[in-house]
């Protein structure tokens, strides 16, 4: 199910987050310093024993779904593009524990089925609907000019024991980035945002600051068996810099391992390596095909970089 994968990278985003700050304060706060292998292994049993504990509750939750086991019935108040994406998301999403019960039209006259269930009446007839269908949640997903039928529709809806959901009629101009918050009370949805702006930034850069830090511990041997590598195989420097321009406009000197021999660019100047190009090394071909001369980037982000 696609949505495992997305619950499995946000559980494994959080899970590294927390294991890097704890070895942060560990390194730092701890007087018995645990080994390098010690944190690997913590590392490797933590995020398997998270994972699997997730699928097994996550696949326990959806067998007793599919047993019919604490479903709650839905309906969906609108029959256009809005209402059948909204009905066909939460059929997708069976651990959400929710079952589509119908949908109501936003037209005077209603079609006798909809693509994706059958429509039980018009917004008119949502007293009397809730009651006969039992149900436990209303999703309202009507278009942006039917305002009065959704006034209408809080109002009713309001008097009743249910959950009720509105889904807005954005979702043309929906971006991934798109999100909810609240200013003073006041729900505004936000549609675009700027990717590094105000506490984004901080804790980007908190987050950037500790993983890294935490990363040249952990790697250290491995970036001084690859220096060693470098400098045993080809003379010149260990490291190679470029300049790049970060989001901001502010260029920054980035350090990678050298994979090329020191003259490569005596008679061509700066240009972007090609596949086989004949100015790596022998070693540098290894570093490049596996990306380890990437790996001095972490100084980038560590403390007084």
């Amino acid at each position: 199910m696609p949505s495992l994968f997305r619950e499995i990278a946000r559980l494994l985003r959080s899970h590294f987050i927390a294991f890097f700050l704890f070895v942060v304060l560990t390194f730092f706060l701890a007087q018995y310093k645990p080994s390098r292998m010690v944190f690997a292994i913590f590392l490797v049993i933590s995020t398997m024993g998270l994972v699997a504990i997730h699928f097994v509750l996550r696949s326990a939750l959806l067998a007793r779904h599919k047993r019919g086991v604490g479903v709650r019935r839905v309906l969906v108040v609108g029959t256009g593009e809005l209402g059948r994406e909204v009905a066909a998301k939460i059929r997708r999403h069976r651990e959400l524990g929710l079952d589509v019960a119908g949908f109501l039209a936003d037209d005077e006259v209603p079609p006798a089925e909809s693509d994706v269930g059958p429509v039980l009446g018009t917004t008119d007839d949502i007293a009397s609907v809730l009651k006969s269908e039992r149900i436990d949640a209303v999703f309202v997903a009507l278009p942006l000019g039917a305002v009065d039928r959704l006034r209408k529709v809080l109002e009713v809806v309001e008097e009743e024991l249910v959950d009720v959901k509105v889904v807005p009629d954005l979702y043309q101009y929906v971006t991934l980035r798109a999100g909810v918050e609240e200013f003073e009370g006041l729900p505004i949805i936000s549609l675009k945002d700027t990717p590094l702006y105000g506490w984004s930034v901080v804790g980007k850069r908190v987050f950037d600051v500790f993983a890294s830090a935490a990363g040249l511990v952990m790697l250290s041997p491995v970036l001084g068996a690859i220096a060693a590598g470098v400098k045993l195989t080809s003379r010149g420097p260990v490291f190679y810099g470029q300049e790049r321009m970060g989001l901001d406009g502010q260029v920054f000197r980035m350090l990678k391992f050298r994979s090329m021999r020191v003259d490569a660019e005596a008679q061509t100047g700066a240009v972007w390596a090609s596949t086989d190009d004949p100015r790596r090394t022998a070693f540098g071909t290894f570093l490049r095909r596996t990306s380890l001369d990437e790996l001095p980037q972490l100084s980038t982000c560590s403390p007084g970089t």
